[in-house]
């Protein structure tokens, strides 16, 4: 993501991984792409880059190596067990990044790799072990799998909920 992207240049695209949830949230929820540019200026200033384009992928140009260990870390984890899973609650520190919940568990294996980079993207150096209390998490889902009328209010404003069919297939809550 790149504001001056097009900016004289040819018109290529192409696919660089998911963006840290923080900037997913804002995309998820406001929809505004003045919002989005906000969120990727504050991570450049947090940062201390600056460049031409305010390009986004400049934050993680060093970051192939965490990745990658985490990354085996993860699909070590997930190869390791033998539950069906049908999504997460990623948790750092003393808050919960996101919970993705999917309507199949092959949607959410296809989906496994591209969330765990969205995640060691969203950690920062501040964080630490997970903190919070199974009842903080049970009650951040709460809020939003008890019923689908409260799904449905309180993705509008956290979240995004994605049907087919008129099946839910993949979910996304974000904490306040």
């Amino acid at each position: 993501m790149e504001k001056g992207r097009w900016d004289g240049k040819p018109r290529t695209f192409h696919y660089s991984g998911s963006a840290d949830a923080s900037l997913r949230k804002q995309i998820d929820i406001s929809k505004q792409q003045n919002k989005v540019w906000k969120e990727i200026d504050q991570h450049l200033a947090d940062e201390g880059i600056q460049n031409s384009t305010w390009n986004y992928l400049d934050l993680f140009r060093d970051t192939s190596y965490i990745d990658t260990s985490c990354m085996h870390f993860f699909r070590k984890k997930m190869m390791e067990s033998d539950s069906a899973y049908a999504g997460f609650v990623a948790i750092t520190g003393n808050r919960i990044i996101d919970c993705q919940l999917f309507g199949s568990n092959d949607l959410c294996v296809a989906s496994f790799e591209v969330m765990l980079k969205s995640y060691a993207r969203t950690i920062t150096s501040k964080d630490g072990v997970p903190q919070l209390s199974d009842e903080y998490v049970k009650n951040f889902l709460d809020k939003f799998l008890k019923t689908e009328e409260q799904q449905k209010e309180f993705l509008a404003t956290h979240g995004s909920l994605y049907t087919y069919q008129n099946h839910v297939i993949h979910l996304i809550a974000y904490d306040e």
